[in-house]
């Protein structure tokens, strides 16, 4: 292992376990937020088969010991297609916001490649996935929550990434994403913000990536620092996996040129911790 990297002390827990003959098994993409009792939420993209399938729900789980026992599934969430991520955020009024995107995930597969399968439940996946016109469905979505369990109506947003929005101190939400339909455009990343809790989106400003590819710009997210500027980080994959940092101090209008960074892997969350440190995790693959 790299000397750059140290041993961080810590409690392994499992949340939700399947047998591996389960045929719905696969979960992926996880947040967690702590609602204002204390109460841990941790959601992610569960109950399907694998990384790219029509089955995808948006799965939550609870737990009421700081992370030692958990309950569930509650699922918040299926629609006939694939509802993938799932970003959690605890407002400062108590409610819980959702977000995910969902997507028609057809297009990955043909169905010549039904003639290759013999497992049953394959061949009525691609089925599922060829004989269904559900592009309505597709589309980067939050709701809401007063309680946490039960959650209103979903809200259409411009934007997705994984772990969604976050709240800044003057109360509105900002929401550091990809533009979800027609994500090869200039327009790449892009900063919304939403002054009434997530009923209503508007564009804040967009984030020039040169001279990194937009076209493999993905998965960005952002801190708001004490002084009121915006750290983002954003996900690049063209010849390397990596992250880049970008700031703003106009609340999200104008972004400052990237800067690389010289991580291994993706992709970037941010937080900042009580002591005032920012923490970045993000993936290593080795």
């Amino acid at each position: 292992m790299n000397n750059q990297f140290k041993h961080l002390d810590a409690t392994h827990g499992v949340i939700c376990s399947m047998p591996k003959s389960y045929y719905f098994g696969y979960f992926g993409w996880p947040s967690v937020t702590v609602k204002k009792d204390g109460t841990l939420i941790a959601g992610g993209s569960g109950l399907r088969h694998a990384h790219v399938d029509p089955w995808g729900k948006t799965v939550l789980y609870y737990s009421y010991d700081n992370g030692q026992t958990w309950t569930g599934p509650n699922i918040i969430n299926d629609t006939p297609l694939d509802d993938r991520d799932v970003g959690l955020l605890t407002l400062d009024d108590g409610s819980v916001l959702a977000s995910w995107f969902t997507l028609d995930t057809k297009k990955y597969t043909t169905r010549d490649d039904k003639h290759t399968l013999t497992d049953p439940k394959m061949i009525e996946e691609l089925d599922y996935w060829g004989d269904r016109s559900m592009d309505h469905y597709a589309g980067s979505y939050v709701m809401k929550s007063q309680d946490g369990y039960t959650f209103d109506q979903r809200i259409n947003v411009p934007v997705t990434a994984p772990h969604g929005p976050i709240q800044l101190k003057d109360g509105s939400l900002f929401y550091l994403g990809r533009i979800f339909h027609n994500f090869h455009v200039t327009r790449g990343i892009v900063a919304y913000k939403s002054y009434d809790r997530g009923l209503t989106w508007e564009e804040a400003g967009i984030v020039h990536t040169d001279p990194f590819d937009v076209n493999f710009c993905h998965e960005p997210h952002a801190v708001e620092l004490d002084d009121g500027k915006i750290i983002g980080m954003i996900r690049y994959q063209k010849d390397c996996f990596t992250f880049f940092q970008v700031e703003s101090e106009d609340g999200g209008k104008t972004w400052s040129s990237p800067i690389a960074t010289n991580a291994k892997g993706s992709p970037p969350h941010l937080l900042k911790h009580s002591s005032g440190a920012l923490i970045c995790v993000y993936g290593y693959r080795g």
